[in-house]
């Protein structure tokens, strides 16, 4: 995943560990790759779908 999102790491690991907050652009990444909401990747909601304009 570090590779596709083009960072080091050692800098995705300590997002995963949560000793670092990770960027909006990081979030939208991650929801973009998986297909699911920014919600469910933050835990707010347990509907992985994303809201249809």
């Amino acid at each position: 995943m570090a590779d596709i999102l083009f960072l080091h790491c050692n800098v995705y690991s300590r997002y995963e560990r949560g000793e670092r907050e990770p960027p909006a652009w990081f979030i939208l990444k991650l929801a973009e790759y998986y297909r699911v909401s920014t919600d469910y990747i933050l835990g707010l909601t347990n509907d992985p779908q994303p809201r249809r304009k």
